[in-house]
């Protein structure tokens, strides 16, 4: 599978205290052509100086890695590395881990058993500026959110907990108090309700959710 990034050759670091995990992804990885440079990382600080050093384009890290941990790595880099991807790996297929880690900054989450077509789908993904969920997640995440007429999931639990307020006449940085969640992170998620309805503002996004219907 083809890691959709062109002309130049991605480069990914990965870090994790695992060295059996590190060397399979470095193994994979390493055998496609699309993929330039594989780096890895053990410890948080480690993994910190090499992104400060080599400004990776995708990092997949660990949900625990020496001295820290994978989400507290996506808060401290992505203020200052907007569009350097993480991807989380985590042991258990948990919708909060999912929502912690995009909360933070990530594109996506990868179980410890993600096929090495599924890691290639969420490097693309991250790339391309979208939010992977592994098809074993998207049973949990959306079991009973509405599907678009050819089956592809509309909104994430938190963007229907968005569109709900914003129906309900809620602006943006109430939305945020209300969620517990940061003006930015609320804009983002406003930002791609209106992409995946095909609106042009909150009121066509309001409409066209009662429409079809995601909320009541």
């Amino acid at each position: 599978m083809k890691v959709r990034r062109s002309p130049m050759l991605t480069t990914v670091l990965i870090a994790s205290s695992y060295p059996l995990i590190v060397e399979g992804i470095k193994t994979v990885l390493e055998n496609n052509r699309d993929v330039g440079t594989v780096l890895s990382a053990e410890s948080y600080q480690e993994t910190i100086e090499e992104i400060k050093k080599v400004a990776p384009d995708v990092v997949i890290l660990t949900q625990q890695i020496k001295d820290g941990y994978g989400l507290d790595v996506i808060k401290a880099c992505k203020a200052e590395h907007p569009s350097m991807k993480f991807l989380l790996m985590s042991y258990m297929s948990q919708i909060k881990v999912f929502e912690q880690a995009v909360e933070a900054g990530a594109s996506g989450v990868l179980f410890i058993s993600a096929t090495k077509d599924e890691l290639f789908a969420a490097i693309s993904a991250a790339l391309t500026n979208e939010i992977y969920v592994q098809p074993k997640l998207a049973s949990l995440l959306f079991g009973n959110r509405k599907m678009s007429a050819d089956g592809e999931f509309l909104l994430t639990p938190r963007q229907q907990q968005t569109i709900e307020l914003i129906a309900a006449g809620y602006t943006n940085k109430e939305i945020a108090f209300s969620l517990s969640l940061s003006i930015e992170t609320v804009n983002t998620h406003v930002k791609q309700i209106l992409k995946k309805l095909k609106a042009k503002d909150r009121a066509q996004a309001t409409a066209i959710a009662f429409r079809k219907p995601l909320i009541s």
